[in-house]
C-alpha cells in the first residue's frame, strides 16, 4: 500500500468520526466508532449521514485537487479495497452494457450493526467516490443490512444510467403494470414508471401527457394499489430531474 493511500485512509478515517462527533458527544476519548455510529443513528440519523457525505465528499474534492488528478473508473478497484471501509473489500466486475463496476459480496461487517450502518458506509462511500473522481456516482442495489442476501453496489458515470436503480423482482412486475393500467383508467393523461428498486425502496415516477395538471390524488392512487398487492414494500416518488446518486432521492 502506498503512502499516498494510507494517509487518504487515515484521512477518511477522522473525516468519518468528525462527522460523528458532530452529532453526539463522546462520552470518553476511547469512546470507538461503532458505539459513537449507533448513538449517532439513534439520537440524529438524517444529520449523521448528512455530516458523513459532506465530509467525505470535501476530502475526496481536496484529494483530486492536491494530487491534480481525479481518479477514473479503472482506477477505484485499485485504490478503494485499501481505504479500511467494509463494504469496499469485495468483488469489482464490469459492465456489460456501459462504463460501471458491480461491487459484489455476501455480507460485510457493517451489516450487523444493521440497517443504519450499512447506510451510513453508503453516504459514506458516496461523498468519497465522487470527490476523488470528480462525477462518477456510487449507489446500493441491495445489502444484507437491508434484508438482502448479498451486497450488491454500483459505480457509474452517467447521472441518467439506469443502473441508479436495482432490477424490480420478476414477481412484482405483472402487478406493478396493472396499477399502471388502473392509474390511466382514472386519469387517461397519466403514466407510472416504474424505474427500479434499491435495498427494498421501489422508486416510480409519475408522468403526465399533454398540459393537464397532476391530479392530486394520483400518488396516493399508485401507492394503495400498490400497497394492497405489497404491504411490505417501502415506496418513493421520484421527480422528473436527474436522480443523482444511490438512492435516487438524496
Amino acid at each position: 500500500m502506498s503512502e499516498i493511500t494510507i494517509d487518504l485512509a487515515e484521512r477518511w478515517r477522522r473525516a468519518r468520526r468528525a462527522a460523528l462527533t458532530a452529532t453526539v458527544a463522546p462520552r470518553s476519548t476511547i469512546e470507538g466508532d461503532e458505539e459513537l455510529l449507533a448513538r449517532a443513528l439513534q439520537e440524529d440519523r438524517k444529520g449523521a449521514l448528512r455530516r458523513v457525505f459532506d465530509n467525505s465528499l470535501r476530502l475526496g474534492t481536496s484529494f483530486a485537487r492536491y494530487h491534480d488528478h481525479e481518479l477514473s473508473l479503472e482506477e477505484l478497484p485499485a485504490l478503494l479495497p485499501q481505504l479500511g471501509a467494509p463494504c469496499l473489500s469485495c468483488r469489482y466486475r464490469p459492465c456489460e452494457t456501459e462504463p460501471a463496476l458491480f461491487l459484489e459480496q455476501s455480507r460485510c461487517d457493517a451489516a450487523t450493526l444493521g440497517a443504519g450502518a450499512c447506510d451510513w458506509w453508503k453516504e459514506a462511500i458516496e461523498g468519497l467516490v465522487l470527490g476523488v473522481t470528480g462525477g462518477i456516482f456510487y449507489t446500493r442495489h441491495a445489502s444484507a443490512g437491508h434484508g438482502g442476501g448479498v451486497c450488491v453496489g454500483v459505480l457509474y458515470i452517467d447521472p441518467e444510467s439506469p443502473l441508479r436503480f436495482g432490477p424490480i423482482p420478476e414477481v412484482m412486475r405483472e402487478a406493478l403494470e396493472g396499477v399502471r393500467r388502473t392509474a390511466r383508467t382514472f386519469h387517461s393523461s397519466l403514466d407510472v414508471e416504474f424505474l427500479g428498486m434499491n435495498e427494498g425502496v421501489l422508486f416510480y415516477r409519475i408522468r403526465r401527457r399533454g398540459c393537464d395538471e397532476t391530479p392530486l390524488n394520483a400518488q396516493s392512487l399508485v401507492e394503495r394499489g400498490i400497497h394492497r398487492r405489497f404491504p411490505g414494500v417501502v415506496l418513493r416518488e421520484v421527480s422528473e430531474r436527474s436522480v443523482l446518486g444511490a438512492d435516487g432521492a438524496n
